[in-house]
């Protein structure tokens, strides 16, 4: 029988990773919500029941100006933001799946918009996974890694966007490891685990 595996998690914590270790692991299809999102953008009218796929549209540096200064100003209403683009795109993932299920076809499926709440609304067999890092010293990390890693999509940019993003990733790891606790999701913390056994740890759990 044909299964989907979902990653969820905030963002730029290792969930990509995590999708690629389970495909070398089992091969099968996979996906980003990310793609899904950057498809559905371009190929939606944007109309006021779609908006939120459009509200956080990244501009020079990542984001747009109007966009960091609510960052800094209210994270809460970037997280809303957020949970609303998710909900649509969560439509386009199921449907993806479904087909996915039809043909027979595993798959992984990996992003913010694998939300902890929506994953039963699935008419198949399913294994999921929440990925996250409640370290204190996250905001540290994410620094580090801008600073030494050219590779890094935060290399170079400006300290008022990395102050902003680093705001946000706190408190989207916090929400989405409470999202894991109210819908009884395995969540694998890095900074219990540590980078790779996290990762490992997450493949093991969706494996089960």
């Amino acid at each position: 029988m044909p299964k989907a595996y979902l990653i969820s998690g905030a963002p730029r914590i290792g969930k990509t990773t995590v999708m690629h270790a389970l495909v070398e692991k089992r091969p099968m299809q996979s996906i980003s919500t990310d793609t899904i999102r950057s498809l559905l953008r371009r190929m939606m009218p944007k109309t006021i029941e779609n908006q939120a796929l459009f509200e956080r549209v990244e501009g020079v540096n990542g984001f747009a100006r109007e966009q960091i200064l609510l960052y800094l100003k209210d994270v809460n209403q970037v997280m809303g933001d957020q949970y609303d683009e998710s909900c649509i795109v969560w439509e386009a993932v199921k449907h993806i799946i479904t087909s996915s299920m039809e043909d027979g076809i595993d798959i992984a499926v990996e992003g913010v918009a694998v939300l902890p709440e929506k994953i039963s609304e699935l008419n198949c067999e399913w294994s999921a996974v929440v990925l996250g890092n409640t370290s204190k010293n996250l905001g540290d990390i994410v620094r580090k890694s801008a600073m030494e890693n050219k590779y890094d999509w935060l290399h170079g940019c400006d300290p008022q966007i990395l102050d902003a993003r680093i705001g946000f990733l706190i408190e989207s790891n916090l929400h989405f490891k409470g999202q894991a606790e109210r819908y009884n999701l395995p969540f694998v913390d890095i900074a219990e685990y540590g980078y790779e056994n996290a990762i490992r740890e997450a493949v093991e759990e969706l494996m089960k």
